[in-house]
């Protein structure tokens, strides 16, 4: 990816009086992902949106890549309290699970193109703890804990370890959200009939259920 770096002339040791200016940024950075996608966000335009001078974003993302991380950090941090809300909602562990889980799948639907940063080539070369400040492996243990409590309660198969477990149900979750944004869910099933996304999760996770002793 072509990185938007500060121009050589840049008055890089201005002051700028805007208040939480990386906040602004970001909230502009947001708008512009959800409009026109990672590839189309431009730093020129977010300084015009938040009314600042072209050269003010590079004092806090130093490239264009910088401030695509930074929205792929906050997206994990929004998808880590969902799970862990979910899972606070729920004393019924696989139920939270379930819920957690359509959840995931609203939260793609909403933020499609946030979604695609977050696990898409974009940021291939920028997946390091460095970066992401650890935020994704952060949002996985969440989804660990949920899957450890099912166990513990008896409802989840206790023959794999819980990280196995997590890692299983989120792929699963995953295939599911990025059919759902790429609209091919519901390409080649019959005339007239629609795809159910969520009972079909569903489907997947009673697979994974803890099965009844004889």
């Amino acid at each position: 990816m072509l990185k938007e770096e500060i121009p050589p002339n840049a008055e890089t040791h201005q002051r700028y009086h805007h208040g939480n200016l990386r906040a602004a940024l970001l909230c502009a950075a947001f708008k512009q992902l959800d409009n026109v996608g990672p590839d189309k966000i431009s730093m020129r335009a977010i300084a015009r949106d938040v009314g600042v001078s072209q050269t003010a974003p590079y004092r806090h993302f130093p490239n264009k890549d910088l401030l695509l991380v930074a929205l792929a950090v906050e997206g994990f941090k929004r998808l880590e309290q969902r799970i862990r809300q979910r899972s606070a909602d729920h004393p019924d562990a696989f139920e939270a699970l379930m819920a957690g889980s359509e959840d995931y799948l609203d939260f793609a639907r909403e933020k499609p193109e946030l979604y695609r940063l977050m696990f898409g080539p974009a940021l291939a070369e920028w997946r390091k703890p460095e970066f992401m400040h650890g935020v994704p492996p952060a949002a996985f243990a969440a989804l660990v804990e949920v899957v450890e409590k099912a166990i513990n309660q008896g409802s989840l198969n206790n023959s794999f370890p819980a990280w196995f477990m997590a890692k299983s149900c989120w792929a699963q979750i995953h295939g599911h959200a990025m059919m759902m944004i790429d609209d091919i869910l519901d390409k080649g099933i019959p005339q007239g009939a629609s795809f159910d996304i969520k009972a079909s999760l569903r489907l997947c996770m009673d697979g994974m259920k803890a099965k009844p002793v004889d």
